[in-house]
């Protein structure tokens, strides 16, 4: 596999990795990049922010291809069959859905379950330049599975009090991961989401971040802006007209992940 496989992570919820996720993924449609979104995240927020129609007899979702390829009933390749277009505002997106059930893979514990989602992927998305895995808020199973079959991990991650140390939580997590099943793992930076500049708190954070993990940064803050929930709610990319500034600086994102991939960035 050639593709740029990104995984979006934190474990900390609520810092708004989903709407990074889903809008980067349309600034790099935008940009001409063929993309493709796996919702690893048992929330299945993606799912519904790109508006993925499910037959709830006959479509499959990741939680379909993760349990094949575990019991040995599909292998390479097994991806191909729970991709969905997404909705209409989102042009030049596919999307693998996931459900509330796929917290059950959580408790995974059939032999090499750590490279289950990289085998499904092996010649199932070839014809895609970029795919994004939006993971889940924790450091379990389906995160793990997810950074041994990306090229890159892009942190998202909030100026607060918290931040230095979720962030230094997940860096041994990827640690551990080159060490033991993807060697080759390499770090798209750390992106801080929600800024503002007329807090004082979130700057003092902000600096705390930098100082700690210097050329990790990307240098393209997200501003908070509440239209980034309600494009969330209406299920479409955040309008350029009503937030230039969050739209700006996300396609600013999009090239950074393109061109910068700094494996010892974060440490």
């Amino acid at each position: 596999m050639n593709n740029l496989i990104i995984a979006v992570a934190n474990q900390k919820g609520g810092v708004g990795k989903t709407a990074t996720t889903v809008n980067l993924a349309d600034a790099l449609a935008r940009a001409g990049q063929h993309v493709l979104v796996i919702d690893a995240d048992p929330q299945a927020n993606a799912t519904s922010i790109l508006d993925v129609e499910l037959d709830p007899t006959e479509s499959r979702t990741l939680l379909d291809v993760l349990a094949a390829v575990a019991t040995g009933q599909a292998g390479a390749g097994a991806l191909a069959a729970a991709i969905h277009p997404a909705g209409p505002a989102w042009t030049g997106i596919d999307v693998i859905p996931a459900q509330r059930e796929l917290a059950s893979r959580e408790a995974d514990t059939a032999p090499g379950r750590e490279f289950h989602l990289r085998t499904a992927m092996d010649g199932a998305i070839e014809e895609y330049n970029v795919v994004l895995i939006d993971c889940p808020p924790s450091l379990g199973a389906l995160t793990l599975s997810a950074l041994t079959a990306a090229t890159s991990v892009l942190i998202v991650t909030e100026p607060r009090a918290s931040s230095v140390d979720g962030v230094r939580e997940l860096a041994v997590t990827i640690d551990t991961v080159r060490r033991y099943y993807n060697s080759s793992l390499t770090t798209a930076g750390i992106l801080i989401n929600r800024w503002r500049n007329d807090r004082l708190d979130r700057a003092v954070w902000r600096k705390e971040l930098h100082d700690t993990y210097g050329p990790g940064i990307i240098d393209h803050p997200l501003p908070e802006r509440e239209i980034v929930a309600i494009a969330a709610t209406n299920c479409v990319p955040v309008p350029r007209r009503e937030a230039s500034a969050y739209v700006a600086a996300i396609e600013a994102v999009a090239r950074h992940v393109l061109t910068n991939q700094c494996k010892e960035a974060v440490r």
